[in-house]
């Protein structure tokens, strides 16, 4: 399993970090030379390399990158399209994959006077080594994917709650958090759907937000988070100790055990071999924890090595036979 790291709230760059289960121990691996937030990432499984896309909201980072695990070498990638209304990378944003395509989903980015709501998804393939990008359907909602999630399962993206501006291109209110929940279908079809919202973790009272998820057995699950100042009345980073599984099949989400940790916020997390992991967090302090799911129960697994503020929004792969 490997872990991209990257920092909220200021450029970082971009470290790697290995974990072997077999020893249940961390090497950290090469850092690459251009600053990316790690959390803004996929895998592509069938490249067995992991694709990062984003950057800091600072003008002129439009920052891809890619890190070849079997190499612990990094590539620098085609930079995604400008934001208007201008030369601005974005941040905040979600990633997925479906086959060799990564999505680059929404999120937000500053353009020297205030934050503004990115709805446009941009479609990255690297059937070539120059790779491409192109623009596909945007995505439906008004609130930014700013601090939300995505996952495949079965081959279609699926996106969770956020937070953001009320509209795109308004002005900053932290209190919108939503607790909406979309389904992508790529290919021809190219088209979001509205699926059942996502229960409130605390009777209606907050959104949750800076989830992680994973899939198993091709249902997405979808954990922790935090809900932060001013969203439907919260105080600070308040935690949200509620965990979901989402049925693909019946549209419908049920509630399973909570991970044994309350740092729940920008963490990394994943599915390897049938098992589902997070990793790090942010609750105000960054944290190194690292947990396995299976079987509707929670391991506590070694601590990271790893320091400073790279233990924030990390993005978790392992995909490949690596």
């Amino acid at each position: 399993i490997y872990m991209l790291l990257g920092g909220k709230g200021g450029v970082t760059g971009g470290y790697s970090d290995q974990w072997t289960p077999a020893t249940n121990a961390f090497a950290t691996g090469s850092t690459s030379s251009r600053s990316i937030n790690g959390s803004d990432g996929w895998s592509i499984a069938s490249e067995e390399k992991c694709f990062t896309a984003g950057a800091h909201y600072t003008a002129g980072q439009q920052y891809a990158n890619c890190y070849i695990p079997g190499t612990d070498a990094w590539e620098t990638l085609t930079n995604y399209a400008a934001y208007d209304p201008g030369n601005f990378g974005i941040y905040s944003n979600t990633n997925a994959h479906i086959g060799d395509y990564g999505y680059l989903i929404g999120g937000q980015y500053h353009d020297g006077w205030d934050y503004r709501v990115q709805q446009r998804v941009q479609k990255y393939t690297y059937a070539s080594s120059a790779g491409t990008w192109a623009n596909v359907t945007a995505f439906p909602s008004a609130w930014s994917t700013n601090n939300g999630e995505a996952v495949n399962a079965g081959g279609k993206i699926y996106v969770g709650p956020g937070r953001s501006q009320s509209a795109p291109g308004g002005s900053p209110n932290w209190r919108n958090c939503g607790n909406s929940y979309y389904e992508y279908t790529g290919g021809a079809t190219d088209s979001w759907s509205a699926k059942t919202n996502m229960p409130d973790c605390d009777s209606a009272t907050y959104h949750q937000q800076n989830m992680g998820a994973f899939v198993l057995s091709d249902d997405p699950y979808w954990f922790g988070g935090n809900q932060p100042t001013g969203c439907s009345g919260g105080v600070g980073n308040t935690v949200q100790l509620c965990m979901w599984q989402y049925s693909v099949s019946g549209d419908s989400f049920t509630s399973k055990t909570q991970i044994p940790s309350t740092q729940r916020g920008d963490g990394a997390s994943l599915e390897e071999d049938g098992e589902g992991y997070m990793m790090n967090a942010y609750d105000g302090s960054d944290w190194r924890d690292f947990y396995s799911y299976t079987d509707d129960t929670w391991v506590t697994l070694s601590s990271g090595s790893w320091g400073g503020n790279g233990n924030r929004d990390s993005y978790g792969v392992g995909e490949g036979d690596w």
